[in-house]
C-alpha cells in the first residue's frame, strides 16, 4: 500500500510512514527483543548470577579463566547478533534510500525495485568481505596479549588511569575494590601503539581528553550507553579503527575522532547535545553518515570526509556551524528537514553538490567575508599577550587571538623546557628540535583551519579557552616531571 501511494503521487507522508513502519518499527523491535532482551538476560543471569556466586568459592585464577571465557563467548554471540541485525538494517536502508531518491525522479515501480536489488547485491558483497575480516580478527584476538589496567579511587568512585606494561588487549572492569568504575582519565592510553582491542564492562560516564589518542593499531571500540561525554581528541589519529559503536547519546568533543580514516560508518544518536569542532575531520573512510538528532554540528566537524555522498539533516538539528562539511568532495545531495541554521561556508568545497542548502540570512549578514570583520574592540587594538595566565587566555575574542595565544603557550613551553634541561645529560639539541617540530606542526594545522578567519569573532569560545588552558597545564606538568627526574639525579 505504501509503495502504491508513493508510486502514484510521490506522497512524502507515505514515504515517511513506510520508513517508520519498517525501520523504526520492525527492526527496532527486533533489536530490543533480542539484544536488550535475551542477550542481556543471559549476561545478567550467568555473569551476575553464577559467576558472582562462584567468586568466593573458586580460586582467583580459575574464576578469572572461567569469567574470561564466558565474556568472550557472550561477546561473540552479541557481536554475531548485532552483525545480523546491522545487515538487515542495511538492506532496509538501501531499499528505502533507493525509493526515496527514485521517487523524486520517476514513479516507475519496476525501475525502483531493480535499482534497489542491484544496490542490495553490491551491499551483499561488502557484507561477505566484512565477515571475512571478522574471521581474521577473531584469529588475531586469539594471539592478543592482555595488559593490566590501572585504576584510582577518587571521591568514592573508581577511574581508569592507564595500564601496566605493554600488550594488545585491555578489559575495563565494572568495579575496582568495590567501587563502580565511572570514567577513563585524560591520556590514560595515549600513544599505546600496540593496543588492538578494548573491552569496556563498566558503565563509563566519561572518556577523558586524549584518552586513546594516537592508538594507531586500535581496531574496534564499543562505547557504553551510559557514556555522556567523549572528550576532546579522545580517539584522534586512531588510524586502524574501523569498528566504532556508540550506544548512547554522548556529547562528542573537539577532534574526538579526527583522522580516524578506517571508520566507514558514523551514527549520531538522537539526544546528542553536540558534535564538537573537527570531531570527525579527515575521516576519509566514512561512507555512511546517519544523524538521528543533535543540537549542534560544530565547525569543521565532518570536513574532509571525502566518502560521504548523501546527507540528511533532521529537524532536531538547530545549527550547522561554519565549514562543518567543507571539503566533502563526493557529497552530491543534502536534505534539510527543518529550520536548521546553516552557517556560511558550511558546505564549501563540495563540487558535486547539486544544490547547496540555504545559508541562514542571520549568519550571512553577520559573517560576510571573515577577512572584512573587525575586532569587537572598537579601538582596533592588536592582541599582544604578555603571559599565559588564565585571565589572558580568557581575554581572547577572535580566531586570530586564539592562534596568537596558542603560539604563546608553545613558546612558554619551549623556554621552560630548554631552561630546565640545558646543561644536563637530558639536553640534546636534536631532541629539542624534534619536540618543537612536533608542536609546530600541530600549530600549523590549527593555523590552516582558522587562518582565513583571523578577524572573525570566536564561535564556541569556551571550548577553545579550555583547550588552551589544558594544553598549557599539560606542557608545564611535563616540564615539572623532568625537573623531578633531574632532581633525583642530583641536578
Amino acid at each position: 500500500i505504501y509503495l502504491a501511494e508513493i508510486k502514484m503521487g510521490g506522497n512524502d507522508k507515505a514515504l515517511d510512514d513506510f520508513y517508520d513502519k519498517v525501520y523504526s518499527g520492525t527492526l527496532d523491535d527486533l533489536y530490543d527483543e533480542i539484544y536488550s532482551g535475551i542477550l542481556d538476560d543471559v549476561f545478567d543471569d550467568y555473569y551476575s548470577g553464577l559467576l558472582s556466586d562462584a567468586y568466593n568459592s573458586l580460586p582467583q585464577d580459575e574464576w578469572s579463566d572461567i569469567s574470561l571465557k564466558f565474556h568472550n563467548e557472550w561477546s561473540a554471540a552479541s557481536s554475531a547478533f548485532h552483525q545480523d541485525w546491522s545487515d538487515a538494517r542495511t538492506r532496509v536502508l538501501t531499499f528505502w534510500s533507493s525509493i526515496r531518491s527514485g521517487v523524486k525522479k520517476t514513479y516507475d515501480y519496476d525501475t525502483l525495485i531493480n535499482e534497489a536489488r542491484a544496490a542490495a547485491d553490491e551491499k551483499q558483497k561488502e557484507l561477505d568481505a566484512e565477515r571475512q575480516k571478522e574471521a581474521e580478527r577473531d584469529a588475531l584476538r586469539e594471539k592478543a596479549v592482555k595488559t593490566e589496567v590501572r585504576y584510582e579511587i577518587r571521591d568514592g568512585k573508581a577511574y581508569v588511569v592507564g595500564s601496566s606494561g605493554s600488550g594488545n588487549e585491555i578489559s575495563i572492569s565494572s568495579s575496582y575494590q568495590g567501587k563502580d568504575v565511572v570514567g577513563i582519565d585524560a591520556a590514560a592510553f595515549k600513544d599505546c601503539k600496540d593496543l588492538w582491542f578494548v573491552t569496556i564492562w563498566a558503565d563509563i560516564e566519561s572518556i577523558g581528553d586524549y584518552a586513546f589518542a594516537n592508538c594507531t593499531a586500535l581496531l574496534e571500540i564499543s562505547i557504553p550507553s551510559d557514556t555522556t561525554e567523549i572528550g576532546a581528541h579522545a580517539f584522534e589519529n586512531c588510524t586502524s579503527l574501523d569498528e566504532l559503536y556508540i550506544w548512547g547519546s554522548p556529547t562528542i568533543g573537539d577532534y574526538a575522532f579526527a583522522k580516524c580514516i578506517g571508520i566507514s560508518e558514523v551514527s549520531i544518536s538522537s539526544g546528542t547535545k553536540s558534535v564538537g569542532a573537527h570531531a570527525y575531520e579527515g575521516c576519509t573512510g566514512v561512507k555512511e553518515l546517519y544523524i538521528w538528532g543533535v543540537d549542534e554540528i560544530g565547525a569543521y566537524a565532518f570536513a574532509g570526509c571525502t566518502g560521504i555522498t548523501e546527507l540528511s539533516i533532521p529537524s532536531d538539528v538547530q545549527v550547522v556551524r561554519t565549514h562543518a562539511f567543507d571539503g566533502c568532495s563526493e557529497l552530491e545531495t543534502v536534505y534539510v528537514w527543518g529550520d536548521t541554521i546553516i552557517e556560511k561556508h558550511a558546505f564549501d568545497n563540495c563540487p558535486k553538490l547539486s544544490k547547496r542548502p540555504a545559508e541562514s540570512e542571520i549568519q550571512a549578514s553577520q559573517e560576510t567575508n571573515p577577512s572584512e570583520i573587525q575586532p569587537d574592540d572598537e579601538s582596533g587594538t592588536v592582541f599582544e599577550p604578555q603571559d599565559v595566565s588564565d585571565a589572558t587566555i580568557e581575554s581572547i575574542k577572535t580566531y586570530g587571538d586564539y592562534l596568537t595565544m596558542y603560539r604563546m603557550v608553545l613558546n612558554d613551553y619551549y623556554a621552560n623546557y630548554e631552561q630546565t634541561v640545558k646543561g644536563t645529560p637530558l639536553y640534546n639539541e636534536s631532541t629539542f628540535k624534534s619536540i618543537k617540530d612536533c608542536y609546530d606542526k600541530a600549530f600549523e594545522q590549527q593555523e590552516k583551519a582558522y587562518g582565513n578567519m583571523k578577524n572573525a569573532p570566536l564561535v564556541g569560545k569556551e571550548d577553545l579557552v579550555d583547550f588552551l588552558k589544558s594544553t598549557r597545564d599539560d606542557l608545564r606538568a611535563s616540564v615539572e616531571s623532568i625537573k623531578e627526574t633531574l632532581k633525583s639525579l642530583g641536578y
